[in-house]
């Protein structure tokens, strides 16, 4: 399963417009964004995948919030509860803010947009990639 593929078909095929508007920048900034961080998200999932621990840590994660909620479309991309539900994919998959803000760093770069809106992303992104995964399990 190819997750950028599951992305750009939630929320209508709209998941790269939602974003952009959510947080105000355009579509090939938010497409840029996203081809930087679900590949890292993806690889710390797959990771997490290859241990029981990390594997039920997964498992409970996709079954505690509502991630589709996060591929409606017209999602409130920076919604309190997409925004949280986020937050907590971040916690599984990262495990640490020093390694969300490294995600963020080496997005910012491959993609131009500010770091400090990268950061701001990372939590509907991430409950986006949460939302694409529990949708196809």
């Amino acid at each position: 399963m190819n997750i950028l593929e599951v992305l750009t078909a939630g929320q209508g095929g709209q998941v790269v417009g939602n974003l952009a508007q959510s947080f105000g920048i355009d579509r090939k900034q938010a497409a840029a964004v996203l081809t930087a961080v679900v590949p890292e998200l993806a690889y710390n999932m797959e990771r997490q995948s290859f241990n029981r621990g990390g594997l039920a840590d997964l498992v409970s994660a996709l079954g505690q919030a509502d991630y589709s909620k996060a591929l409606a479309p017209g999602a409130p991309l920076t919604s309190p509860g997409v925004k949280e539900a986020g937050i907590e994919a971040l916690d599984t998959l990262l495990w640490s803010k020093d390694r969300s803000r490294t995600v963020a760093l080496r997005a910012a770069r491959a993609s131009g947009v500010d770091e400090s809106l990268v950061r701001q992303m990372l939590p509907s992104i991430a409950a986006i990639v949460m939302g694409g995964i529990a949708s196809k399990a």
